[in-house]
Parts: C-alpha cells; structure tokens; sequence
C-alpha cells in the first residue's frame, strides 16, 4: 500500500446551528454551537486516514492553541505530520451556519495554511517515500498546489483536486490534475453549463482529466479516464449536516484509487461513506470509522 500525501487547509470549524439562515441587518437566535477540526485538506486525510495507507499531511497552523489542538488531532487520527509547520499567523477558522435541512454557509479564513509555500510542498512531494496519491484543493494559494502537483507529475503520481472554493483554473494545473472533483454547483462555476453526461463528456475531454461530480443526495457522476460515463446513487437518508461531506468523499476516493479500486468503485464507496457523514453533526466527527469503512469496503461488488 502507497502512502497518500494532502496538500492543502487545516483549521478549526465553528459551527452554529439555526432553524433560519439570518438575512443582511437581521439577528436570530441559534439552536446550538460547537467547534470541530475542520480544514478541506485535514478533512479528507482524516477520511483518507481510516483507510489502511499511510496518510501525511502537508499544511501549515498557527503558533496557538487551535494549532496545538490540530496537531494533537492529527496525531490521534494517525495522519503524519512530518510536514506540517507551524507559523506565527493564526491558524485558519472557517464560521458556519447549518440551517434544520442541513444546508451550511461557510466563510473560510485560511490564517497559517497561507503561508505554506511552494518549496514547501515540492520538499514534501519530493521527500516522503514510497506516495501513490497526491490530494489538493483551493483553500490555501493555487500555487503551492501547482508546485505540489507538477512535482507529483514527474514522478507519476495520481493527482486529485478537489477545486473549492470554485474558481477559474489555470490551464497548468489542469495539465497537471489527473482527477478533478467538484461539486455540482462548482462544476457549473467552471464549467459555465450544468453537470450532466454530455457537459462532463465534454469537459474532461477537453482538458485531459477523469472526472468526478458529487451531486449531494443524488449521489455522484463519473467521467473515467477512458471517457466512460458512470451514474451512482445515493441512498436517501435523513440530513443532519452537510458539512465535510464533500471531503469526505474525495478523501474516501482518494484512499479507493490508492487500494487499487476501479474508479466507478471508488466513487461508489465514497458515495457510500459521505452519505453516512450526513447523518451526523460536524465534519471529521461525522465521519465513518475504521470499521466502518472495512465493512462498506468488504460489501462492494468488485
């Protein structure tokens, strides 16, 4: 088994649930509030983490107690922290509202996880041995992720990117993302047109990548390597918090692709575990565990 590296945000969640999202000048009164370990990077080697791979963790915290608390976290979770820095900025918050379907708004403050540079990740790339997989998304500056993927290209490394918060990507790295996975709303913000087989066709051929799109309660669509268009569902469950969900997958796909799974497989299971994660307050705390995960692993089709 290969080791899987995560480039990416790692912060602390600070989460209120409300029966009504507040408009501009309003004030309402919240159901409850608590702060969890979150960051788009650390969610998903948290999921990747209950997998059998070693998982390490390319961030950066602050010099304070949400740091202090984060690497004790990680190191709980089994995540290696070899390359995790600690800076004198604050380590990144993301405030988030959660409204009684389950919906969240998110501000995201990357704090510390922005001062991680481009050498840093190419260091990283270049120095953990024996990495399969290589994990990035847009929380922290597009380029340290560019680096980070460039140095995985040459050494034939898996490249996934989760492209959140959505914006315009650059060609180069496109070039360099084997596997590009946004949501629906993201893939339209990119794309300009709505996901389905014929616009997700279109896009992964023009830019060269696999494509995956999770669709929330729909599930998730597919776009291999080989140009194959896959459909998976998603078992309707009752929504609790659709925080993390995302991560959760690509995390879980992440892992998949690294125990050698088909892609259709690893989306299947990544459906499987984000659709448990929903069912459950917070991010990585909602997340399935190790036996969790080997059971759903041990019931798919292969």
């Amino acid at each position: 088994m290969r080791a899987i590296a995560v480039v990416g945000s790692s912060n602390i969640d600070m989460v209120t649930y409300t029966s009504q999202i507040p408009d501009s000048g309003e004030t309402v009164i919240g159901k409850s509030f608590s702060t969890n370990f979150g960051g788009k990077g650390a969610n998903q080697a948290s999921m990747a983490s209950r997998f059998n791979a070693t998982v390490y963790m390319v961030t950066g915290v602050g010099s304070d107690i949400f740091g202090d608390q984060i690497i004790e976290n990680m190191k709980l979770a089994g995540i290696n922290i070899e390359h995790l820095q600690k800076f004198s900025e604050s380590t990144g918050v993301a405030p988030i509202w959660v409204d009684e379907t389950g919906a969240n708004r998110i501000i995201v403050v990357p704090g510390a996880s922005n001062l991680l540079t481009a050498k840093d990740a190419v260091t990283a790339i270049q120095t953990i041995k024996d990495l399969g997989v290589v994990v990035g998304q847009l929380e922290i500056l597009e380029e340290v992720t560019l680096a980070a993927f460039k140095a995985a290209k040459k050494l034939g490394l898996i490249t996934i990117l989760n492209p959140a918060p959505a914006k315009e990507l650059s060609k180069e790295l496109l070039e360099n993302t084997d596997w590009l996975i946004p949501n629906a709303i993201e893939f339209q913000a990119i794309s300009k047109s709505e996901p389905n087989e014929a616009s997700m066709s279109d896009f992964a051929k023009k830019h060269g990548v696999g494509l995956v799109v999770t669709l929330g309660e729909s599930g998730a669509a597919l776009i291999d390597r080989s140009g194959k268009y896959f459909k998976i569902e998603s078992e309707k469950v009752p929504v609790v918090d659709t925080t993390g969900a995302g991560d959760c997958f690509v995390g879980t796909f992440a892992a998949g692709l690294n125990e050698g799974l088909r892609p259709e497989i690893a989306t299947k299971l990544g459906v499987v575990c984000a659709t448990t994660s929903v069912t459950r307050k917070g991010a990585q705390i909602s997340y399935p565990d190790k036996v969790t995960v080997t059971k759903y692993l041990n019931s798919l089709a292969f």
